[in-house]
């Protein structure tokens, strides 16, 4: 990116593929802490010969901390639809190959999971710091749902989902801490204890029905054709872990580090290049570099028409064409509000390049939901103590200074003080599945002089739901704030529902998200 908000807007993309922006308490695992089992040089050996033999014994299925709830979150599995894919793609060192699970959930989701194939059965593998590197390997349970990709349903059943996972272990153990012990999941992944080329970066997804086949880049340089497989059009491309991968600028792309991100859509990652359908043209994806160039054009086109139209702007906010990181601060508000009425149509040019929903079938036309419809009072208060707890299963966090009730667990803060601020409102319509939900968004109040806040204020937070609601059910939503950022913050909840292909992360704006349809706001002192 070639300024300040260029990055801010891949920060925001990156973490809302990884649920950052929902409450950190709902990410918690516990990640228990245990001594290295077996040296690196074992765990070499061990890997090699049973690599050699193609013999794996059989360890403990990997299963969910704390069973999944029908009606929240991705909800659980439906048992039936529960599928092996036939992909088989080779590892980079060899050993078993990677494959795919697909599978529905209870809330309108459909989801495919990564891993190793031994007998036709999907899981992962006890080496790089998983399972103790016991050598074994370790199935999917039919209730593990913690690394999925997953979209909402067409009409027809089908779902569009594109994922990407950077610099995870070959091991192919993703989203489950519990298992974990050091190697390759260590705090520095590159260190002594993760062998070198121990490290994958891993594509996969589903392209629709009528998708045929994709293109991608080879570690040498050419390209690859991969066939789809499925109903639904899956895909797979497994690579060695990359460094250098990554032209400057390329969207959505980690380079030597390590992380994940999605869409449902196919979008100009560094590594496709095209995806075939049948019936349809071919979608021809950008490379990095080309998309690098447009990047700069687009950039350079802004800068100008700032200098032309808003010189005095230009000159608080750029020195030498490079963005100076704080200077929106010093505008103000008249020119905060022009500069961004500025970059807008900038911002919209210059969204990544997509392939289209071939084969997509839009679900039944609902009815249309007014405001009238929706409309209900917002109420915002703050909830202090001195130890918080979350329910094991996830949910909204509670005030348990006296000790963690049944069915919870603490949340171990850290950092400066925080208190808990309460939004609740009453559900006018239901939310039966992954189709709709409420979005409810709060302002950073403004930072006094005097203040120790440690952000730089004007900013907001949002969240949805993310439970099956009934009409006329009270909700209650909860976040965190800093109590070193005292001030009034604003309050608004709004219904969103699912408009074209849709991630299983729902925010508004993003494709599939309709705009939100006002339920009502408040505001709030905060202490």
């Amino acid at each position: 990116m070639s300024d300040y908000f260029d990055q801010i807007e891949q920060a925001l993309r990156e973490a809302i593929a990884r649920r950052a922006h929902v409450a950190w308490y709902a990410r918690l695992r516990p990640r228990p802490s245990r001594p290295l089992a077996v040296a690196v040089a074992c765990l070499i050996a061990t890997g090699s010969a049973l690599a050699a033999t193609g013999a794996f014994q059989t360890g403990a299925p990997i299963g969910p901390e704390v069973p999944g709830t029908p009606t929240a979150n991705e909800g659980v599995a439906i048992p039936a639809s529960i599928t092996v894919l036939p992909l088989r793609v080779p590892d980079p060192d060899g050993g078993p190959p990677w494959g795919l699970r697909a599978l529905k959930t209870t809330r309108g989701l459909m989801c495919v999971q990564v891993g190793r194939i031994v007998d036709g059965r999907i899981g992962v593998l006890g080496r790089d710091g998983a399972f103790g590197d016991d050598g074994a390997f370790h199935p999917l349970s039919p209730t593990f749902m913690e690394n999925p990709g997953c979209g909402t349903e067409d009409a027809h059943g089908d779902a569009f989902v594109s994922e990407q996972l950077h610099g995870i272990p070959a091991s192919a153990l993703f989203g489950d801490e519990l298992h974990t012990h050091g190697g390759c999941y260590g705090p520095k992944p590159r260190g002594a204890q993760c062998p070198p080329g121990a490290l994958r970066d891993v594509y996969f997804g589903l392209l629709g029905p009528d998708a045929a086949s994709v293109t991608h880049v080879t570690p040498g340089g050419g390209t690859a054709v991969t066939r789809t497989a499925g109903p639904d059009g899956a895909y797979l491309i497994v690579l060695p872990h990359s460094t250098t991968r990554c032209a400057p600028h390329a969207l959505f792309c980690f380079g030597g580090g390590t992380g994940y991100t999605g869409d449902p859509l196919m979008e100009a990652y560094e590594v496709v290049r095209t995806v075939s359908y049948r019936g349809a043209p071919t979608c021809v994806l950008p490379s990095p570099a080309e998309l690098a160039a447009s990047e700069a054009a687009g950039e350079a086109r802004f800068q100008a028409a700032l200098r032309a139209r808003f010189r005095a702007t230009y000159r608080e906010l750029y020195r030498e064409g490079h963005y100076v990181r704080g200077s929106m601060a010093l505008l103000t508000p008249a020119q905060q509000r022009a500069f961004q009425a500025l970059r807008r149509p900038y911002e919209l040019a210059r969204r990544s390049p997509r392939c289209p929903a071939v084969g997509y079938v839009p679900p039944a036309p609902a009815l249309h939901i007014t405001r009238a419809q929706v409309a209900s009072p917002v109420s915002a208060h703050v909830e202090a103590a001195r130890h918080y707890c979350e329910p094991l299963g996830g949910g909204d966090a509670i005030g348990c200074s006296s000790g963690a009730p049944a069915g919870y667990r603490p949340i171990a803060m850290g950092g400066p003080p925080e208190q808990l601020l309460v939004v609740e409102f009453t559900a006018r319509v239901a939310v039966r599945n992954f189709d709709s939900h409420f979005e409810i968004n709060n302002t950073d109040p403004p930072v006094r002089p005097d203040s120790r806040c440690p952000v730089s204020g004007g900013g907001s937070s949002f969240g949805p739901t993310d439970t099956n609601l009934r009409a006329g059910q009270r909700v209650r939503f909860v976040t965190f704030f800093l109590t070193q950022c005292p001030g009034i913050s604003h309050v608004s909840v709004g219904l969103v529902t699912v408009n074209g292909p849709s991630g299983s992360t729902p925010v508004p704006g993003l494709p599939g998200q309709s705009p939100e349809i006002p339920v009502g706001r408040t505001s709030v002192a905060l202490p």
